[in-house]
């Protein structure tokens, strides 16, 4: 090899450093591109001496040796995914807009609704969502109709899934509603675009975690359970025939007899309807024609009236009736009749019955055996459950009975472990604390009838109990400024007191009154306290929406409530009364208060005298 390609091929730049594009091209501009033509030309010129040097250098060698310049090609790397936009999809939950008919303009009336469902294919018809509409309550704020003020059901409606628009909304706690962006020039809300990706939509049940082998034992649980249930209400109509037909005869065994045949034909109807409320995981489709078909199971008892009526009445023609019966159809049926068909039919509810009480005693003996034969409060109450109404009959039975008991062991010089609590909860702006705050004062001094606030852990008096507790999150509540915490063994040492000679301590000589918001309710209501404790709860409400307004405008004025600065006052007071009626939702569905108190600030003796009548029930 020459000096002189020894020295080209230092210069020249290897095909893999090219490839790399490590080196810089000059671009063509006017100031560069004479130098850029004298650059490729001293290039040839060097290719050309390489070439002629080489042949010269290997004559011994095949005209293989020739060396041919590679042209250089630019790669062009790929975009990342990271920077790619990803498909809009629709899921559940998201807030989109959507049109409903109105006189107005043609394409109707603009509603913001929230997705609760996605149904169909794009391989059947395309895709459709179930949709919530959500209510405007001004600024922006789209939240959900409070159950409590208006049917969450009539709001229901369904759309094809090209005819709603994605918005980006974000939900806002202390308004309880959803921050839509609203366009300044219509006013209306502004999506972030027409329509979803449509023809990128591979369905819900490609975007959903399945576990199949779960899916597939449920599946055959269910099997099992629903064979089960069939066999048992086929033998206990059986058995149930038998004894009919030896005590009151064939015709009413007979009757019976078809009853339960109904009552099968109920449970299958039934099956058809559970069976079809799954999704088709082809389609995904719903089933329409399951639940018109499972709603006949209602006639089944009709069927089995009808057919002892026809049947009466054949007797009659054949002069084998009785002389009490009349033509009309359902008057020939005598009540022995209506009452053999009716327990044949309700012959399904006592197999399912008598399952789950035994599974309950189960559950129960199971526990009782981990807890070495002793059946604690708790296990009675998590244990027995019986089904229905019978499990709130027993539940309130059970509660009665404990009471009773209990006061009735109750003697001179000896008291009973039952520690009973005086609950009293309510939303904000009521004036419940100041309810409290006079029956606790009027109380004061009373040793027939003592009446105590729990007892809190202050952080200024004991700061490492403090801090240890909520370290391990063991307080049911803290106040604003969190300097004093409540617990549960707090409640239960304010409840222990001394006797009339001031030596024996009784561990419930005290009422506890609890000041509860409705969360603290809420945890109290399904905590498990230590001992014996009973709840007597009490809701403090006012009468109308229109109070707690005014109340909310007399706290802001007083300084009891602050607005944040980046709050309206309107916008403040919205979110409030949403938070107010949700707490509502929960007295009113809760079933826990006994005693509801609607605070008058008018009348505030009124109020008082109601609470010191529910607190009388603590000391019965």
């Amino acid at each position: 090899m020459s000096m002189v390609q020894v020295l080209i091929l230092q210069a020249t730049p290897s095909f893999s450093f090219q490839q790399q594009q490590r080196f810089s091209v000059l671009p063509t501009t006017p100031n560069t591109k004479s130098i850029a033509e004298n650059h490729h030309q001293n290039n040839n010129q060097l290719f050309r001496l390489l070439a002629s040097s080489s042949s010269s250098d290997n004559d011994n060698n095949n005209e293989d040796a020739k060396i041919v310049p590679t042209p250089y090609v630019m790669i062009r790397e790929p975009t990342p995914l990271s920077k790619m936009k990803q498909a809009l999809v629709p899921r559940v939950g998201d807030v989109v807009r959507y049109y409903d008919l109105d006189g107005g303009e043609a394409r109707g009336q603009v509603l913001v609704g929230k997705i609760s469902y996605v149904f169909g294919s794009k391989a059947y018809g395309g895709y459709s969502v179930e949709l919530y509409e959500l209510e405007d309550v001004g600024d922006g704020y789209f939240a959900e109709y409070a159950s409590a003020m208006r049917s969450r059901k009539g709001r229901k409606t369904e759309r094809r899934l090209a005819e709603v628009s994605p918005i980006a909304a974000s939900f806002v706690g202390s308004e309880q509603a959803y921050k839509v962006p609203i366009d300044s020039r219509t006013k209306l809300p502004k999506p972030r675009q027409e329509t979803y990706d449509i023809d990128e939509y591979e369905g819900p049940s490609f975007y959903a975690s399945v576990d199949a082998n779960v899916l597939e034992r449920d599946a055959e649980n269910y099997e099992t359970l629903k064979s089960k249930l069939f066999r048992n209400v086929l033998l206990t109509g059986l058995v149930g025939t038998i004894v009919t037909n030896a005590s009151y005869g064939t015709e009413l065994a007979v009757i019976y007899f078809a009853g339960s045949v109904a009552s099968l034909l109920y449970i299958f109807l039934l099956s058809v309807k559970t069976d079809t409320v799954a999704v088709n995981s082809e389609d995904n489709t719903k089933n329409l024609a399951g639940t018109p078909i499972a709603n006949l199971r209602f006639g089944a008892p009709v069927l089995v009236l009808v057919g002892v009526s026809i049947w009466n009445s054949l007797k009659m023609s054949n002069g084998l009736g009785d002389d009490g019966f009349t033509v009309e159809l359902f008057d020939t049926v005598s009540r022995e009749q209506f009452g053999a068909a009716v327990l044949g039919f309700l012959t399904y509810r006592l197999p399912l019955f008598v399952g789950q009480i035994r599974d309950a005693f189960k559950n129960l003996e199971a526990e009782n055996d981990a807890e070495g034969g002793k059946a604690t409060a708790a296990a009675m109450d998590s244990g027995v459950q019986l089904p229905g109404s019978a499990g709130v009959a027993a539940k309130l039975l059970s509660r009665g009975k404990k009471s009773g008991d209990d006061t009735e062991n109750l003697s001179e010089g000896e008291a009973s472990d039952l520690v009973s609590i005086l609950l009293v909860s309510g939303p904000q702006a009521t004036g419940r604390q100041e309810l409290i705050q006079r029956l606790l004062t009027e109380n004061d001094g009373d040793d027939l009838s003592p009446l105590v606030a729990p007892k809190r852990v202050v952080r200024m008096d004991d700061g490492a109990t403090y801090e240890r507790l909520e370290r391990r999150d063991e307080f049911l509540e803290t106040d604003a400024l969190e300097t004093s915490g409540l617990t549960a063994d707090g409640i239960l040492d304010a409840a222990r007191g001394l006797s009339k000679d001031g030596v024996t301590e009784i561990p419930n000589k005290n009422v506890v009154v609890v000041d509860a918001s409705v969360e603290l309710a809420q945890k109290l209501t399904n905590a498990n306290l230590k001992g014996n404790t009973r709840l007597i709860c009490v809701w403090v409400g006012l009468t109308t929406v229109k109070d707690f307004e005014a109340r909310l405008e007399e706290d802001i004025a007083n300084g009891a409530l602050k607005i944040p600065e980046d709050e309206s006052k309107e916008s403040f007071l919205r979110g409030k009364i949403k938070s107010i009626i949700n707490e509502i939702d929960f007295g009113l569905g809760s079933g826990v208060f006994e005693f509801t108190i609607l605070n008058d600030f008018a009348d505030p003796d009124k109020s008082l005298k109601e609470l010191k009548e529910a607190a009388s029930y603590c000391f019965k």
